[in-house]
């Protein structure tokens, strides 16, 4: 029942391809949905490349929303988030056969970049205590051979005291310790370290040690400790892993007038951080208002008064165990595709335990109720032509309504349903979501907006992913590839809904003209 590691949404689906009979054979791969954030703003990160542990890539559309379909399930793996004027970011996720998995992911703009020339080395500071100091001959190239020329060193710190900016922190909060044991971690100062020449990523040469510091912030100056456990990030893992400790010193630059000082090996994402000796652990479940189970749903534990997060799922009962640390304050969340739970901030338990031996030990919170998705479709489609269009209509309060490019809906209010962008610039994804279903007839088509004769759709490469999560149904449908009478709506799918949630689905699958493709 609980899993570490940053996901979100992993929504139960059993139907993989042609049907929503009970006989159909559960599914055996499995999809990640997700959406990029500046950190601190609800500003969206376009056109970011997305990429997982084993290689797959893609590239988020123009509002920062990504997928992946057709993945292996893998307990954990890692989705990494590339973007011209950001630092990297990297957040653990779950794949499940038969599951869509969701996580959203925070970046940081920019940070302090300097011009560093290869053959002589030179230090790089944010003039607020964070710096890097690299000897000559420091850099090497992806192919190991020595880098020379001009090098572009970033370096940025999180200040983990911001509410906001901690939600950019990389991986999540689980790490190993140099004995090998598990543990969670309360952050000091997070910061990162990179070096490019153009879009090739650099390295340390073997045996280079550079001389970093790491700025404490005001608020911790009292309580920092004079040495600290030092830690990296693993990127393929998302994990932390113990390398030494850093010791504390004066320095005026520093907003607390005292930085941690140490040497590393290797660049990445590093971290000075204690680790949490004494945990207890909560228990608690998903419910929906009416009463029905969410499984497969993230939850979030994070620390009030302790700056640190634990992460898990549901289980099949919608019921959750974490463990959290001892006789702390903690805000506890449940997400789902952008839908959030109204948080439960608990006092956590002076008694220790753990979730590993057992959930019924757990503290019990009670319930956190949670409205997910009653539906989603996704567009995706090749490079030409550049613009396909996303058309949902449905039954309305007077007539039918319409969920376009030209009104992308919501979801708070009549019809509850909404587009979360329009992709003008080939690939997609579209995502459309329902959240409240009225009974009637739903019918979901693609418009080629660019026109026939600017890439016929038929030969687009479209695909929509149709997810019924209450129902667990996924099913993927492929544009036709015939199309003689140079139609330019590929009518996709009908829903018929029963007013209580669930629907039925006829497939469509055919071409018609615009004026007459978008209602039954």
């Amino acid at each position: 029942m609980f899993s570490s590691g940053r996901f979100l949404l992993a929504v139960a689906l059993v139907g993989a391809a042609v049907s929503c009979s009970s006989g159909t054979p559960p599914s055996t791969r499995g999809a990640i949905t997700g959406r990029i954030f500046v950190v601190g703003s609800t500003t969206l990160v376009g056109g970011a490349v997305v990429t997982l542990s084993d290689g797959q890539s893609t590239r988020a559309n123009e509002s920062g929303w990504f997928f992946l379909q057709d993945l292996a399930p893998v307990e954990r793996t890692v989705v990494t988030v590339v973007q011209n004027g950001y630092i990297e970011a990297l957040e653990p996720v779950i794949v499940r056969a038969g599951a869509v998995s969701h996580v959203d992911v925070y970046m940081v703009r920019g940070g302090v970049a300097r011009t560093v020339a290869a053959a002589t080395g030179g230090e790089v500071s944010d003039g607020a205590g964070a710096s890097a100091t690299f000897p000559p001959g420091a850099f090497v190239r992806p192919d190991g051979q020595a880098a020379s020329g001009d090098v572009t060193v970033t370096v940025v710190a999180i200040d983990p005291t911001d509410r906001e900016q901690i939600r950019a922190f990389p991986g999540d909060f689980s790490a190993r310790r140099t004995n090998g044991s598990a543990t969670l971690l309360e952050t000091f100062v997070p910061m990162a370290i990179t070096a490019r020449q153009g879009d090739a990523v650099l390295g340390l040469a073997p045996g280079v040690n550079v001389a970093v510091t790491f700025p404490i912030p005001a608020s911790l100056a009292a309580t920092a400790p004079s040495n600290i456990e030092l830690w990296s990030l693993n990127p393929s893992t998302g994990a932390w892993v113990e390398e030494g400790t850093a010791a504390r010193q004066p320095d005026a630059t520093a907003p607390s007038g005292a930085v941690y000082r140490a040497s590393i090996s290797h660049l990445s994402w590093w971290n000075c951080d204690r680790p949490i000796s004494e945990t207890t652990c909560v228990r608690g479940c998903v419910r929906t208002p009416d009463g029905r189970n969410v499984p497969n749903v993230h939850v979030n534990a994070s620390g009030v008064d302790y700056r640190g997060e634990s992460d898990g799922t549901t289980g099949a009962d919608g019921c959750f165990a974490l463990d959290v640390k001892l006789s702390s304050r903690v805000a506890v969340v449940a997400t789902t595709a952008g839908l959030v739970s109204e948080p439960q901030t608990i006092t956590a338990s002076s008694t220790p335990m753990s979730a590993a031996l057992g959930a019924a030990r757990c503290q019990d919170i009670g319930t956190l109720l949670l409205t997910p998705p009653l539906a989603q479709f996704v567009l995706q489609w090749g490079e030409a032509p550049a613009d396909l269009d996303s058309h949902t209509t449905g039954p309305g309060e007077t007539e039918r309504f319409h969920i376009s490019y030209s009104n992308r809906g919501t979801l708070t209010a009549t019809p509850y349903c909404s587009l979360d962008t329009d992709d003008t610039s080939s690939f997609g994804p579209e995502i459309t979501t329902i959240t409240r279903a009225p009974s009637g007839v739903y019918r979901f088509s693609v418009h080629n907006y660019s026109s026939q004769s600017q890439g016929a759709i038929e030969r687009s490469s479209a695909t929509v992913m149709l997810v019924l999560p209450r129902q667990g149904l996924i099913r993927r449908y492929a544009v036709p590839t015939a199309n003689p009478a140079n139609l330019d709506v590929w009518r996709v799918f009908d829903l018929q809904a029963n007013g209580s949630g669930d629907f039925s689905v006829r497939d469509v699958n055919g071409f018609a003209a615009s004026s007459d493709g978008y209602n039954p």
